[in-house]
């Protein structure tokens, strides 16, 4: 076995064994130390799925099977539409209406803007917010799917031979011996950092590259980790280290910078530990009394890099990720409720291990590689000695190896990181495939029937809680399992680990029968680059054991014994909830399967470039190019790419009426998916026109298939939602619930998307208690069903974000939006259209709290991006237009005002029928700028052409009429006609007072009103009574400092001093 001798790297000691630093490895010196089939086979096995976004497009499968769609408010299902996730569009009316997903509730609830102590109530209306080539040339399978776009140029790049590997460490030298190979002078953070467990940071006042104890310094650092991040600019340096999120920090912080830095960063979630760097220890000792995170002060590099070379292991070691299934999985409903992590990595790494890859995989990794350690020269000699060197018998060794490859494996497997996870999927498979080799090498033949082995851990209290209760179920290491037969070393990790907050210490006991196949094992002792370790046995990726006893070690120090066994192959719990999943999967190929996987949890660009790679390189008859053609509209639809979308969903279409019977429920699926996109660009006859045809098909089609029927009747109840014809709506998404509930499990994600669905209708018909407690059972479903971060979550924050701001509840209504917002940043690119809502959203609810400044701003955002996204008629410019109008006439800029309303009117009209809902805000706003301008005639003209069409078309008792009724009463009390203004305010006030719950803004406004008519109709006594009131109720509902509430005071001094 080939040891190479001129690299020069330490041991790592996070791999469990009796010779963890074993004499083989060869260290430093120690001054430098420190430092995816034909259609009719297909569609029949596949499982249904559809889009997370309202509509669902039923499949061709069989009647036990339920069907999945997408949670955005509809549901698109077609038996071979395999890459459709398994949820449907909630994006219902989040909070625009259907000509997009992006705008709040019907006239929204709480503008108010007053000239002097006149009040005009300001509404809004859900005016919707929301908007193929083919190459014949064929080439390998693998090609792009492993680089994101910005890499495929590298995919191209010439086989690399040695001399030419060779200039890559040459040029990196060069690099680094000028200005920044290792320095991080800047607040980014860099590529090469995110593939580390960690981020080192050095706050230093001065830097100085040319100076030799500087460059001995990072030197030492460099045999630690790749990639130090200096900095001189403490702010700088605080910028940072926010940005990081997912990653634990090291921060070295030289004397000079102490006192100022360590009070503004060591309560940061992401810091892990201080080293304070000196001179001398006497003053830095003093700074670090009273900081837990300060972990010494450090005057010899050397013994600072040997105590973050310590933290850097236990690091590696406790990285390990865990996901757990309770003991009575075995029904589908239970399934459903399957920790999502378990289903996903189990999934991916079958997945991963069926494709088969080639030359050019494996060309391209190389290529990536240095692309991320460009700068670093150390690692740029490992990348082009393992060019050099590895085959995939050696892949044990490579692992075992110190440097870039083992981290970037566990922390691509730890944290689900796709991208990475494709790129090393020859090495994945190449190592599991050694790993059974070996164990049929090593226990093929052996008498010993088991033995035990041994890890010490820290896991953090979430996941210790989910273990204590989950005695005899499963539990699955979601990386390569590194074990020992030694337990004094193991437990040593897990007597470490227990000293962290909010970590407890474990050691597991595995009992391992040799004869259980589930996944492979072996003995390192002859395969890894320790050449003297004897005890350490490695188990493959996502190993899966049973918890058969957990009992304490050590109370006192948070260290627990857990007991497990390896699962059998035939093991009924294991093998149900395997069953299922691969169900939700089923493709013909291992590249078909991860299309559908990618979709699932939210990476759709990726999902995009399998589909893309497999539609340009198989012979494919008809029917597969329409599926694969289908497909891409989806990943297009899902990125917000609609014009895109339709082109490949009209492709599909166009196939399939050709081939197929005209009843095929293929055409069910082609259907709506065109459908869905005509909705969503507003399109609404062509879109019902579609619909129409999908659910004449279903209902001819016999015996009636619940999930079919119920995905139409959701679709159609979309659709009048859209068109803001409620009654009808409600009725269609109440049918779709019912069938559900009748054939699907209590969790399953079409669930989901009926109840947002029908609290999109309370909403838009004001009833927010009745919205709320769907939207909630939305998010309840959904964290069980989906990955954490997908990005219809932010979805559903938007929905509950929505009902608690029409209720007048601001600060809930904020947390909810400011949550959407963040997780679309994560998983969304950044002009997609659905982000103009959660901007409006925060922009709007802003304005409803008095903070104008931040209202205008993230309601600029909102509108910048719809230019960017959206058609230049689109009815969201139109909302994002009045919606910034409204908060310059709140400023009292009403030219400015006038100009942006002007705006809106303009697209409105191009748009929209006369008489429609969401024409209502626009002469709102009108005749709110008149009325602020003192031009009542005119402003008492659009507000009663607001009135009459929101009489047309909502109940008597909604909360927007009562805003209709209020700006015509200021009207008239404004003109002196106070008994017609009486009549409208105490209409306006009975909705309100009769409104559950009372938003207590709003009711505050009303008895402002009939105070401030009374006072000047010169009853006093009378206007006390009504300003006391609107006092209290503002009071409840408002910051103290809140102009409405300030106003309400006012007058209520002003009448008891007269």
């Amino acid at each position: 076995m080939y040891t190479p001798q001129d690299i020069d790297l330490t041991g790592r000691s996070t791999r469990q064994s009796s010779t963890t630093n074993a004499a083989t490895a060869v260290m430093p010196p120690v001054q430098e130390l420190t430092g995816r089939s034909t259609p009719s086979k297909r569609d029949e096995a596949e499982p249904q799925v559809q889009q997370l976004t309202g509509r669902s497009t039923p499949s061709k499968r069989e009647e036990s099977e339920p069907q999945v769609q997408e949670l955005t408010g509809r549901s698109t299902t077609s038996m071979r539409d395999e890459a459709e996730p398994p949820v449907e569009k909630l994006t219902g009316r989040t909070t625009m209406s259907k000509r997009g997903e992006t705008k709040r509730t019907l006239y929204d609830a709480g503008q108010k803007v007053r000239v002097e102590l006149r009040r005009i109530e300001h509404f809004r209306g859900d005016r919707g917010l929301v908007k193929q080539t083919s190459n014949n040339q064929k080439k390998p399978l693998a090609e792009s799917i492993a680089n994101e776009s910005t890499e495929m140029l590298i995919s191209d790049a010439q086989t690399t031979n040695t001399a030419t590997s060779s200039s890559y460490v040459e040029e990196a030298k060069v690099c680094q011996s000028s200005s920044s190979s290792t320095v991080v002078t800047n607040d980014t953070i860099s590529e090469e950092h995110l593939l580390q467990t960690f981020v080192l940071i050095w706050l230093k006042s001065n830097i100085d590259e040319s100076d030799d104890i500087f460059r001995s310094y990072m030197t030492h650092l460099r045999y630690v980790v790749n990639n130090v991040n200096m900095f001189t600019d403490p702010m700088k340096c605080v910028k940072f280290l926010s940005q990081i999120k997912n990653d634990k920090v090291l921060m070295i912080v030289s004397d000079d910078q102490c006192e100022l830095i360590i009070p503004e960063v060591h309560d940061m979630a992401q810091m892990d530990s201080i080293y304070l760097f000196s001179r001398s220890t006497t003053p830095c000792k003093q700074l670090a009394n009273g900081w837990s995170k300060v972990k010494g002060v450090f005057t010899d590099i050397v013994l600072l890099c040997k105590s973050l070379k310590q933290n850097v292991d236990l690091f590696e070691n406790d990285s390990v990720s865990i996901s757990i299934v309770s003991a009575d999985t075995t029904s589908k409903q239970n399934i459903d409720e399957l920790d999502v992590s378990f289903m996903y990595t189990q999934l991916l790494k079958e997945i991963l291990l069926e494709i088969s890859y080639d030359e050019k995989s494996f060309k391209d990794f190389i290529a990536y590689c240095r692309k991320v350690y460009a700068k670093d020269f150390k690692t740029l000699e490992t990348i082009a000695m393992f060019e050099r060197e590895y085959c995939p018998t050696k892949a044990l060794w490579w692992y075992t190896y110190e440097g870039f490859l083992y981290r970037m494996l566990n922390k691509a497997l730890r944290n689900l990181e796709i991208n990475n996870l494709i790129k090393l999927g020859f090495f994945i498979r190449d190592l599991h495939q050694q790993l059974q080799f070996v164990y049929e090498k090593q226990f093929g033949h052996t008498q010993v029937e088991s033995f035990t082995v041994y890890r010490g851990q820290s896991v953090c209290n979430a996941d210790f809680e989910k273990i204590l209760k989950t005695s005899n179920g499963l539990i699955s290491f979601n990386n390569f399992l590194s074990t020992s037969e030694d337990e004094k070393v193991s437990l040593t990790f897990g007597k470490n680990g227990a000293c962290k907050p909010g970590f407890v210490g474990i050691l597991f006991e595995m009992t391992i029968d040799k004869s259980i196949t589930s996944s492979p094992f072996a003995l390192l002792d002859e395969y890894s680059y320790f050449q003297g370790t004897e005890k350490e046995i490695l188990f493959s990726t996502h190993t899966v054991f049973r918890i058969k006893e957990i009992k304490p070690i050590e109370a006192v120090n948070l260290r627990w014994r857990v007991v497990l066994t390896l699962t059998q192959d035939n093991d009924p719990q294991l093998n149900a909830v395997t069953q299922c999943m691969r169900k939700e999967t089923e493709g013909s190929t291992g590249w078909h399967r991860l299309g559908i996987l990618l979709v699932k949890v939210g990476e759709y660009s990726k999902a995009e470039d399998v589909y893309k790679v497999l539609l340009n390189q198989t012979t494919l008859d008809e029917l597969e190019k329409a599926h694969l053609n289908h497909q891409l509209g989806l990943t297009k639809r899902k990125q917000g790419n609609y014009e895109e979308a339709l082109a490949y969903y009209e492709i599909a279409q166009t196939i399939r009426e050709k081939i197929l019977p005209e009843n095929h429920l293929d055409l069910v699926s082609s259907y709506n998916h065109v459908g869905d996109v005509y909705e969503a660009m507003g399109n609404y006859p062509k879109a019902l026109s579609h619909y129409e045809k999908a659910i004449e098909i279903c209902e001819k089609t016999l015996p009636l298939n619940y999930a079919q029927l119920s995905s139409c009747n959701n679709n159609i109840g979309d659709l009048y939602n859209d068109m803001t014809e409620y009654l009808k709506a409600l009725f269609y998404y109440k049918k779709a619930l019912e069938m559900r509930q009748e054939s699907l499990p209590p969790n399953h994600p079409d669930l989901a998307t009926s109840n947002n669905n029908i609290g999109d209708v309370y909403t838009n018909i004001g009833e927010y208690t009745q919205a709320l407690p769907y939207y909630k059972r939305v998010l309840e479903i959904s964290r069980k069903t989906l990955p954490p971060n997908h990005p219809d979550f932010a979805t559903f924050y938007n929905n509950i974000g929505l009902a608690y701001d029409s209720m007048g509840e601001y600060l809930q209504a904020l947390s909810y939006y400011e949550r959407a917002l963040e997780n679309s940043k994560h998983s969304l690119s950044e002009d997609h259209p659905n982000l103009v809502n959660f901007y409006s959203n925060i922009g709007l609810v802003y304005f409803n709290m008095g903070n104008f400044s931040k209202a205008l701003q993230y309601c600029q955002n909102a509108l910048e991006l719809c230019k960017k996204s959206l058609p230049e008629n689109h009815p969201i410019l139109a909302t994002s237009y009045n919606n910034i109008g409204m908060v310059y006439l709140k400023r009292g800029e009403y030219s400015e005002a006038l100009s942006y309303y002007e705006k809106d009117l303009e697209i409105s009209s191009k748009n929209l029928p006369p008489n429609h809902l969401d024409l209502g805000p626009t002469y709102n706003s009108l005749g709110h700028l008149y009325f602020n301008t003192g031009q009542y005639l005119k402003a008492l003209s659009y507000f009663e052409q607001a009135f009459v069409i929101c009489e047309t078309g909502l109940p008597s008792n909604h909360p927007i009429l009562a805003k209709c009724y209020s700006n015509i009463g200021n009207v008239y009390s404004s003109m002196g006609e106070y008994p017609k203004a009486l009549s409208y305010f105490e209409k306006a006030l009975e909705i309100r007072e009769k409104s559950i719950p009372r938003n207590l803004p709003n009711l505050a406004a009303s008895y402002s009103d009939i105070g401030l008519l009374y006072n000047r109709m010169n009853e006093y006594e009378k206007a006390l009574l009504y300003y006391e009131q609107a006092v209290e109720s503002a009071q409840r509902s408002l910051p103290e400092d809140h102009p409405e509430l300030l106003m309400y005071k006012k007058n209520t001094e002003a009448i008891k001093n007269r």
